[in-house]
């Protein structure tokens, strides 16, 4: 497909994904959409490793969890607002990310496979069990809604589901629209390189560790 096709592709399913609200009003089929737009956050990331760098992940929504959960302790127990609990538990899945990938690239292929598996069982396994932090099954009812926004005059609530969706949409555009520019990059380029051929890449002077890890 050319530059041109692709660039209109995606103009029209960006046009029709933001007008869905308009065509499917239905409460239910609005809260499936929010759904799929908050776990295509995640599978970005999954295809940045798997697509990208060969990485065969199979506990990459632990990660997800951890942030999940942390966001989710801070905004309820410890009161935190929701753009700094944002950003703090984006950086905790990072660092969970980088501290797990520091063990896990110690291995190869399958082995690299089951570790990571490994790592979301107990991931799973925590946060169903943990009662006094993550109140197990119960979860965390009741989480706030972020507060108003105003930009340019324009105010902006999170309580109609619609504005929700129209949230978490632009929150997945803005990720797709981060991995292309990293895959383009010279960054994206050295992670192509490296699962093409790992041992050439770090022959060349990659440090591949490092750049798995990121």
């Amino acid at each position: 497909m050319s530059s041109r096709l692709a660039l209109i592709a995606a103009v029209v399913a960006i046009t029709v994904l933001y007008s869905l609200p308009a065509f499917a009003p239905d409460p239910y089929v609005l809260h499936v959409l929010v759904l799929a737009c908050l776990y295509v956050i995640p599978a970005v990331g999954l295809n940045l490793m798997l697509g990208y760098t060969g990485l065969v992940s199979l506990g990459h929504m632990g990660f997800a969890g951890v942030g999940a959960y942390v966001g989710a302790i801070l905004l309820v127990d410890v009161k935190h607002g929701f753009w700094v609990t944002l950003l703090l538990a984006t950086l905790s899945a990072g660092f969970a990310g980088a501290l797990v990938g520091a063990i896990c690239l110690r291995f190869r292929t399958h082995f690299f496979m089951i570790v990571t598996l490994a790592f979301g069982l107990l991931a799973f396994s925590v946060f169903n069990n943990w009662d006094e932090v993550t109140r197990g099954a119960v979860g965390f009812p009741g989480i706030p809604r972020p507060r108003p926004i105003e930009l340019g005059g324009v105010r902006y609530t999170f309580g109609p589901l619609p504005h929700f969706y129209y949230f978490v949409l632009t929150a997945a555009m803005l990720v797709f629209a981060l991995q292309w520019l990293v895959v383009r990059s010279d960054f994206g380029c050295t992670l192509m390189a490296i699962r093409q051929d790992e041992k050439l890449a770090q022959a060349k002077g990659v440090d591949v560790m490092r750049y798995k890890i990121a």
